[in-house]
Parts: C-alpha cells; sequence; structure tokens
C-alpha cells in the first residue's frame, strides 16, 4: 500500500485552532505557497495528517474530504478522533483532489490545503496457480479394438482396467470405417458399458440421441455417422467392458474405442 503523509502535503493549520474557535465560527485556514506536489499512488493508498489542535480544543474527529474537479469535494469519509489517517483501497484510476477539516459537536474548520492524487491503475498479481491432472488414468488417453461383429453373442468386447476415479467417452464405430478402407463394416453400431459384474452402466443406440451428444461434439469425439454410438460416463478403479453390436441380424466389422478425459 502507497504512504500518502499529509504531514508536509496538507501543512495541516485546518486542524489548528484555538478554543474560540469553536465558540463562533473557526477562522480561515490559509493554504500552504506553493501549492503541494501531486502525489501519485496506485489503488490503495494511505493519507495522514497531524493534530496542531491548541491543547484546549477539543476535537472529535476529521472529515477527509474529496472530488474529481479541484475545490469541489463530492465525498466525504468520516475518521473518529484520536485516528490521524485512512486507508483508501481499490479507488479508480484517475486524479482526486483531497482536503481534511477537523469538527467537534459545535462546528468544523476550514479545510487543510488541497491535495491532488494521482491514482494509477496497477497489474495485481495472479492468483496462486491450479494444478489439474488431465493425461488420464496411469497415461491411458485412448484405446480401441477392432474386430468382425456377428449376431448373438458374437459381439466385440473391449475389455479395460483403470486404476483411479476417471470420466471417459466411449464409442461404437461402424460405417465411418469403410471411408477408411475397411471392407465390410457395420451399417450400424451400438454400444453398452458395463461394470466388472457385469452391470450395465450406460448405453447408447445413435450418438445423437444421447444426452452427451453437446459434449461429445465440444470434445471433437461426436462419431461421423448417425448410425454411431457413443456415451461418457464418469467411472470408480476397477475393470470394464465396452460392447458394441450391429443391427438386427447383421455382420460386419465393428471399432469399440475408449477415452480418457479431464475431470
Amino acid at each position: 500500500m502507497n504512504r500518502l503523509t499529509i504531514i508536509a502535503l496538507l501543512a495541516f493549520s485546518a486542524v489548528s485552532f484555538p478554543l474560540s474557535a469553536f465558540s463562533t465560527t473557526p477562522s480561515p485556514t490559509p493554504s500552504p505557497t506553493p501549492s503541494p506536489t501531486p502525489a501519485n499512488v496506485g489503488p490503495s493508498f494511505n493519507v495522514s495528517w497531524t493534530d496542531n489542535s491548541n491543547s484546549g480544543a477539543k476535537v472529535d474527529g476529521y472529515h477527509v474530504k474529496y472530488g474529481s474537479a479541484k475545490g469541489t469535494y463530492s465525498t466525504t469519509v468520516d475518521v473518529k478522533g484520536p485516528t490521524l489517517s485512512h486507508d483508501f483501497t481499490a479507488m479508480a484510476p484517475g486524479t482526486i483532489y483531497l482536503v481534511v477539516t477537523a469538527y467537534n459537536a459545535s462546528e468544523e474548520s476550514g479545510p487543510s490545503a488541497e491535495v491532488p492524487v494521482n491514482i494509477a491503475q496497477k497489474l495485481q498479481a495472479p492468483g496462486t496457480p491450479t494444478i489439474t491432472n488431465t493425461t488420464g488414468t496411469n497415461g491411458m488417453q485412448n484405446v480401441s479394438s477392432r474386430a468382425e461383429v456377428a449376431p448373438g453373442d458374437k459381439a466385440l468386447i473391449g475389455g479395460f482396467i483403470v486404476g483411479e476415479p476417471v470420466k471417459i467417452a466411449v464409442r461404437a464405430i461402424g460405417p465411418s470405417l469403410g471411408a477408411l478402407g475397411v471392407e465390410d463394416p457395420l451399417s450400424k453400431a451400438t454400444i453398452e458399458l458395463r461394470d466388472s459384474t457385469g452391470a450395465m452402466i450406460q448405453a447408447n443406440d445413435g450418438w445423437m440421441s444421447s444426452p452427451d451428444a453437446a459434449e461429445l461434439k465440444s470434445l471433437k469425439l461426436a462419431p461421423g455417422s448417425v448410425n454411431e454410438s457413443a456415451l461418457i460416463a464418469s467411472v470408480e478403479a476397477g475393470a470394464y467392458t465396452a460392447i458394441v453390436r450391429g443391427g438386427a441380424s447383421e455382420s460386419g466389422v465393428g471399432l469399440v474405442e475408449v477415452y480418457a478425459l479431464p475431470r
């Protein structure tokens, strides 16, 4: 924090007044000559002043007044005595003009000399960096397997094991394989994700009908055909199987893919 001391800048005769000053109107407070040099500070700074009142004069507090134009003070900060300073924080960039007066229950003194304060916007240090592992379980990014798929029990089964909780995308690819030169690809490919007991975790028959369709698109993992399937799931450590089947009574080549995603 910048510290702006007004001992010299304010030449604080504003709070230097005799007891009689509170009996009627306080005496005018002269400004020093030459005018104070502008103070250059950051968004947070401290203003302090001295108490030059006579020993018998009662001071209840001080008014720190400032504004964006000379001689015009649109904002007043009340500082209770005997405090002789005030902290400004998060001030907007620009120039303000500042004076301080003393007051008691009866009246207020004249202002100190006006001090220009140039507030510059300073860059703040970033917050503490957070490191997130996006590598995936045990370094795995993607595993895949391709095989002939036939009706009944002749499905394509891809088994995999994860060593820690992980978010995965699982895809069943068929029609898109033809464009890659694969002969006799499945015209339709569905996907099932099951745990080590064989219990179904999630399934999909056409990725565009999946609740994960928007996320698949954003991850650029949406299959190339509407007749291909995909899903996204968060799984715990353990063994899993991804099962690809074709359409009714259909045989052909299918591909199963598992991608590790950032959690």
